[in-house]
Formats: structure tokens, C-alpha cells, sequence
């Protein structure tokens, strides 16, 4: 099982436990759509996901040639960023590098774990056994 640091957990599980579990693509677009967040799926190299806001607009760009576990942790993984980190709203952009290993990623990808059913977690630990944790 993956072991985040303690100190991530009591605020990013309050944040995610306000939600319903998300069991699929569908889900995981739906729960953006709440947040008046438009999903976009981009060609990518190594970029997974991004999250833009400009304006009045907050748009997600997600990699689509990952699998479709991959693109539901990245969505939620954006949403992550809108949800905790509004107090950081500065930054024109968040993107979810291979190499960034910041606390605001480390907290959205607890919070993209913290959203994940059983199933897409096994289904995610399953396809990620060789890689970093999330």
C-alpha cells in the first residue's frame, strides 16, 4: 500500500471525505463539473495533467494518451490543487511534472487517493507497481 506523510493527512482527507468516491472517467469529470471546471484532453509529452485558471475560467488539460486510471488520478489530481490550494491562486498554473515533488503536489495527489474507489486503486497500483507512488 502507498504511505503518504502523516502530515499531509488530517486536512487533505477532510477536503476529499466531502466528496463521493470516484469509480471512473465519467465520475472524476462530473465532480469537476461541480467545481465549474472544464476538462480538456491535449496531446502531452510528459505533462499528465494541468490545471489553468484565467478570468473566470478554470480548465483542466489531461494527457489523453494515458490509460484511463491514469486520467481519472490526474483529473482528480487537478481538482486537488483547486480545492486546497486556493489561498494560491497566484500561480497562473499548476502542472503535474514527472519531477515536481512540492507539498502542493504531494497534497493533490493525496487528495486525487483520497477520491479513488478500492477499485481504481488496485487498478492503479496494479499498472504503476515499477513507478513512484502516485
Amino acid at each position: 500500500m502507498l504511505q503518504f506523510p502523516l502530515s499531509l493527512s488530517p486536512l487533505v482527507e477532510a477536503k476529499a471525505n466531502q466528496f463521493s468516491k470516484v469509480r471512473n472517467e465519467n465520475e472524476a469529470i462530473l465532480l469537476a463539473g461541480e467545481f465549474g471546471i472544464t476538462v480538456y484532453y491535449l496531446n502531452f509529452c510528459s505533462l499528465k495533467g494541468l490545471l489553468l485558471q484565467a478570468n473566470d475560467k478554470v480548465i483542466v488539460g489531461i494527457n489523453k494518451e494515458l490509460p484511463e486510471v491514469l486520467r481519472v488520478k490526474s483529473i482528480l489530481h487537478e481538482i486537488g490543487h483547486y480545492v486546497l490550494h486556493d489561498d494560491n491562486r497566484f500561480k497562473p498554473v499548476f502542472a503535474d511534472w514527472h519531477t515536481m515533488f512540492n507539498r502542493e503536489e504531494r497534497e493533490a495527489d493525496y487528495f486525487a487517493w483520497c477520491l479513488m474507489s478500492e477499485g481504481l486503486k488496485e487498478e492503479y497500483l496494479s499498472i504503476n507497481q515499477s513507478l513512484s507512488p502516485l
